[in-house]
């Protein structure tokens, strides 16, 4: 499926960004993350396939980064013998 090609300000201009099963390959170069493929959309490298597409892969590059941000072992919320609910769920 394809999703974006690089544009005309990258070294791989016209080369094309694609979802093969569970990984996105750069043409000619292999398997990119997507947040390495947010981080040359935000270099302004990118043509992309539509809106949704765009949205998409920032969804994915944002919820990996957001699993692999470690837990703050001093965060009021999670520090050992805290019994209080956080902030956030007192909200109705």
């Amino acid at each position: 499926m394809a999703v974006a090609k690089f544009g005309p300000t990258s070294k791989w201009a016209g080369k094309k960004i694609t979802r093969e099963g569970d990984v996105f390959v750069a043409q000619d170069h292999g398997e990119i993350s997507p947040s390495a493929i947010m981080e040359n959309d935000r270099l302004g490298r990118l043509i992309w396939v539509n809106d949704g597409t765009h949205a998409w892969v920032g969804s994915l590059a944002h919820n990996l980064k957001m699993r692999a941000r470690p837990t703050d072992p001093e965060s009021p919320s999670t520090a050992p013998g805290n019994k209080e609910r956080p902030a956030a769920l007192h909200r109705w």
